[in-house]
């Protein structure tokens, strides 16, 4: 179960929310998902919260028709995600992006 603060602030996804002292979240709309991040005001993410959601699902075997469908994009803006979050992580196969997305 999520907490209530995050519950509530779903509704007004994308937005960042303080959750105790040191917590900062990211909540970004990824189709019917959202994703939830931590937030760093010193570091910026490598990708972009729609590219995470591609490379995640994709590093999980799922097809870029699967991932379209789930985040309700074309298979051809999946493959343009991919592409940007390869050169992002400066990896050149799927195994790669496996272990760079271990160390996101």
């Amino acid at each position: 179960r999520l907490p209530p603060v995050v519950a509530q602030a779903l509704a007004g996804a994308p937005c960042t929310l303080s959750v105790g002292k040191a917590c900062r979240l990211r909540l970004e709309p990824c189709g019917p998902l959202v994703a939830v991040s931590l937030a760093s005001r010193q570091h910026k993410q490598a990708l972009a919260p729609r590219e995470l959601s591609a490379a995640m699902l994709y590093a999980q075997g799922r097809s870029h028709k699967d991932i379209a469908a789930t985040l309700g994009l074309t298979p051809a803006t999946v493959r343009t995600y991919l592409r940007t979050a390869y050169a992002a992580l400066g990896v050149s196969n799927k195994l790669e992006l496996v272990a760079a997305l271990r160390h996101q």
